[in-house]
This record gives structure tokens, sequence and C-alpha cells, in this order.
């Protein structure tokens, strides 16, 4: 499944102004704050507000449920948004604070990497969760990087598609995206960045 969606221009600045409010707001670690703020960012997920700051703020602040209980909130979700069992051992994002240092030390390279024949980066996410290492690399230094996205998850597909319509997202493994696309993206990739995910990976 690919989503594609185009942003909507006037969204732009929001978005800007967003991404860099990153630093500004602290990762979640405690158990029941993170599964009220998992809760809270899938109920905009079905119910999205006119707010679009507040919702933004609402879906990044999901953290998965890895070392939480599915079965403790599952009767407070959708049956859409109940992640599989793989989520308590396998969901853990790069903390945002993480995210903005690896930014800052790859941006001076990035005007310097190849461009395609429009003038844009071609960028790769494999394994995106929900976008904490995309949006920080969507911050000012990055704007000549088009994203492409793969994540498994379909909770956290949703998740970034809904805070990134301007990215192309790929619900699928690694593995299975790049059997269907390899051919499209050889040499065409030149920027990837990940925290790779560990486990077992299926075929």
């Amino acid at each position: 499944v690919v989503i594609r969606r185009t942003i909507d221009p006037s969204r732009a600045p929001i978005l800007q102004e967003l991404l860099e409010a990153m630093e500004a707001d602290r990762d979640l670690t405690g158990v029941k704050e993170r599964t009220e703020a998992n809760v809270a960012a899938v109920e905009v997920l079905d119910a999205p507000s006119s707010d679009y700051r507040r919702d933004f703020r609402r879906l990044m602040r999901y953290s998965g449920y890895g070392g939480l209980s599915i079965e403790a909130v599952k009767d407070r979700l959708n049956p859409m948004w109940v992640p599989s069992q793989d989520a308590l051992i396998h969901e853990y994002y790069t903390p945002t604070r993480l995210a903005l240092e690896i930014a800052r030390a790859i941006r001076p390279w990035v005007s310097a990497l190849p461009h395609r024949p429009d003038g844009f980066i071609s960028g790769l996410e494999p394994s995106a969760g929900i976008g904490r290492l995309l949006n920080a690399a969507s911050t000012p230094g990055f704007e000549q990087v088009r994203w492409t996205a793969v994540e498994s998850s379909v909770v956290s597909a949703t998740i970034l598609q809904t805070m990134r319509p301007d990215i192309s997202i790929s619900v699928s493994s690694f593995e299975e995206w790049i059997n269907l696309y390899e051919e499209t993206v050889a040499g065409q990739l030149c920027l990837v960045l990940f925290n790779p995910p560990y486990g077992e990976r299926g075929a």
C-alpha cells in the first residue's frame, strides 16, 4: 500500500513552525503519560479537529507500545488502531533530541549531495515510525530533500501521513518495498536516514 497525498500549500508555514518547535517539546517517558498520549493521538485519526497545531502536537507525542500494555487500552481504541503484539517488543522511536542532533550533524553536507535533474535530492527513511527523524530532517537546511518513507505499522504510518501529507509513504516492511521498487530507486537515492529495526524481519 502506498499512501500519496499533496500538501496543502497553506499548511506549509504551519508545518515548518511545528517542526522547528520540536526542540521545545519533551518526549514522554512514564508509562501512564505515554499510554494516555498514545490514546489521544489515535483519537485524532478518528476525529481530527479544526486546530491543526493542536492535532499535530498530539500526533507527535505518540510513542508506540514498546514497554506498555496493549490490553490496558484495547477497549478504548478503534479496532483499526490496535497495534499488533509485536509492538510491545519492537516499537521504540528515536528520541526527538537525538533526531534533531542527527539532523544538525548532517545538515552541512546536504547541499553537496547529488541532485536529481529537477534539482531535488531523493531521500529514504526505510523504518519511519511516526517520523521523528523525518521531521528533524525537514527543518531549515533540508528544503531540497524529497522524502519517501517505509513503515510496516499501519498505525504509525497513518499517524505519519496525517502529520506529513507531503511525503510518499509505503505501508510495508522495507524488504517488501525494496523487492517492488529496487529497479526504480537503484542509483537514485542520495540520503538514507534511519534508526535500523532489529529482530526477525520476515521475507
